[in-house]
Order: C-alpha cells, then sequence, then structure tokens
C-alpha cells in the first residue's frame, strides 16, 4: 500500500556510475526505503521487449506492455528531476545517457547489417525517418527519450501549477483524450517507422504525470492509483477492437506501474543487481537475436530463442559494464 507518507523518489534514473537512464531507475531511498518492486518489473518489462521483438511469437503485444513500463516510469522520475535540478544537469544527464549510446549503437548496427549484407536501413523511407530509426529499428526509443524529457521538462516549468488534485484530474483527462486520439489516428492513417512507434508511445507522458501527481495526493495516493488505473483500463476495454495491441499494451504496462508504486516492498534477492542491466539490454538483444540465426536448432523453437537471447543479453552487458570506458554505452 501507499504509505501516508511522500513516496522517496529519486529525481532521475541512473545506471551505472551516476548515469541517467529511463531503463535504469535507482531512487535514493535509503537502503531500507527501497521499492524493489520496480527492479523487478524492470527486469520483467526488459524481457517482455525481447518477446515483442521476436518473429513469430504468441502474444506479442503482451511483451510491448514491457515498454510503456518503461515510457511511463521514466516519465514519473524526470518530472521528478526536473523539478530539483538545474537545467544544465538535466540535459546533460540524459544527453549523455540517451543520445551518446543512440549514436554508438547506430554505428554498431550499422557495420552489423554491412558485414551481413543486409540494407544499412532496413526500415528506409526517408533521411529524416532512417536518422530516427536507425540501422536497427528498437534504436527509435533513444531520440524519442530524449524528446520525451524535454517535453516534460518543459511541462514543469510552464505548465504544472495548482494542488496535486487538480493536476492530476487535469492529467487523467488528458491520458485518456490521448488514447482514443492514438487509436483514431493509427486506424485511419497508416504511418511508417519511427512515427507508427513515436504515435503509440505518446500517451505515456500524460499517463505518467498522471501518476505522478496521483502519488503526490497525499495521503490518498492509493486511490487516485485505483481511479488512474480503473479509467485506463476502461477506455482500454473500450479501444480493444479497434485497436488490441495498443489496448493490451497500455493495459498490462500501467498495471505493472501501479503495482510498483501501490504495493511498495524490499526483496531479499540481488534484483538491483540484475534490473541495472535493462538498459543494455534493451541495446543489445537485437545483435544476439539476430546472431542466434545462425543456428537453425535455437531458432526452430522460439522458446529456446527467447531465453538464449535473456541469458547472453544480460551476461553479455554484466560483461561490458565491467570495461570503464564501454560502460557508458550500456
Amino acid at each position: 500500500m501507499i504509505n501516508d507518507t511522500k513516496p522517496h523518489l529519486h529525481p532521475e534514473p541512473i545506471s551505472g556510475s551516476a548515469q541517467n537512464s529511463i531503463l535504469t531507475i535507482e531512487p535514493v531511498e535509503k537502503e531500507e526505503e527501497r521499492n524493489d518492486v520496480i527492479e523487478l518489473f524492470r527486469v520483467v518489462a526488459a524481457c517482455g521487449i525481447v518477446w515483442f521483438h521476436m518473429e513469430l511469437v504468441p502474444c506479442r503485444n503482451v511483451g510491448l506492455a514491457g515498454l510503456i513500463f518503461f515510457l511511463t516510469i521514466g516519465v514519473i522520475f524526470q518530472k521528478q528531476a526536473a523539478e530539483r535540478v538545474s537545467s544544465q544537469r538535466y540535459f546533460l544527464k540524459r544527453a549523455l545517457r540517451l543520445l551518446l549510446p543512440w549514436i554508438v549503437w547506430f554505428v554498431i548496427y550499422g557495420l552489423l547489417n554491412c558485414v551481413t549484407g543486409k540494407s544499412l536501413f532496413p526500415h528506409s523511407s526517408g533521411f529524416v525517418e532512417d536518422l530516427l530509426t536507425g540501422p536497427w529499428i528498437g534504436l527509435w526509443f533513444l531520440p524519442f527519450s530524449f524528446a520525451c524529457a524535454c517535453v516534460v521538462f518543459a511541462a514543469v516549468k510552464c505548465f504544472c501549477i495548482g494542488s496535486p488534485f487538480v493536476n492530476f484530474f487535469i492529467c487523467l483527462i488528458l491520458s485518456l483524450l490521448f488514447l482514443v486520439l492514438v487509436v483514431i489516428c493509427r486506424v485511419s492513417t497508416p504511418f511508417v517507422a519511427p512515427w507508427a512507434q513515436y504515435l503509440q508511445a505518446v500517451p505515456s507522458i500524460p499517463i505518467g504525470f498522471a501518476f505522478a501527481f496521483a502519488l503526490a495526493c497525499l495521503p490518498n495516493s492509493f486511490r487516485m492509483l485505483v481511479i488512474l488505473q480503473g479509467g485506463i483500463l476502461l477506455t482500454c476495454g473500450g479501444l480493444y477492437l479497434m485497436d488490441p495491441g495498443l489496448a493490451v499494451s497500455y493495459s498490462l504496462g500501467t498495471v505493472l506501474v501501479a503495482v510498483s508504486f501501490g504495493f511498495q516492498r524490499k526483496l531479499r534477492c540481488p534484483i538491483r543487481d540484475v534490473s541495472s542491466l535493462c538498459m543494455g539490454v534493451y541495446l543489445i538483444h537485437g545483435a544476439v537475436m539476430s546472431g542466434f540465426k545462425i543456428i537453425p536448432w535455437v531458432t526452430q523453437h522460439y522458446l529456446m530463442w527467447f531465453v538464449m537471447t535473456i541469458l547472453v543479453s544480460f551476461l553479455g552487458v554484466a560483461f561490458v559494464r565491467r570495461m570503464p570506458y564501454l560502460k557508458i554505452i550500456v
């Protein structure tokens, strides 16, 4: 349950040596106050994204809920950071943690495509699209996350005034409205990468703000979380027939967020060490997954392919994180 005092949330996600990351959120509570449920769900969400990126697997949209979890959690902690740190520190950390890895992995995946005889931009549809999507489609997440951080900062500095209750209901209405509008756009107009991915991710911004204000509505935070989650589930239920992918991903992804903050726990396991690798796993799993394609007996069994990709990705990132000059890219 939500405590009667404001949750001790770190203003910004951190990975490695005080590096910021949307995929790696590390609160600054005292050791006994840490919320390991977030850490656990981060690992689950990372595995879900790997599942979504696999070919011909059942229930792929369930895996996409992991991305919605990361995006929403990211907005919550970005809002905290924008309220507490200077603009220079805020943007510098996000540039180092999002834009630098984007450039490095852009080059890495580009070289891999050239070596394996693939098109440099497999989803090519124009210069801007090529730049934002990159040689691997998963790279769209990094520039979008930086743009999202800019939007959050501007919103906090310019528009977040009034009581948390008022702001909560404004963001709740905006969240539901954005879900409906995005579904209408997706159904009526075809979008190419990365605009299709950007469009689907946009509702996570007002939803993240709504969660943040719900947590600030003390001592009624738990009640506000229930209202918010209920509204999202009802809206997604009504949109399911029109856009099952979006409805399922937002329903499950936001449930993970609500549970993370509604039922905070400290787990007696090294979950934080594992969760700190999630950013790197997101970046590297595309290459690992493709690498296994040269081993037919692995890719013929999608469950084995999935498990092997997860294991090699986490172990690979753990190894790279031990290298002083390379750990910054994972």
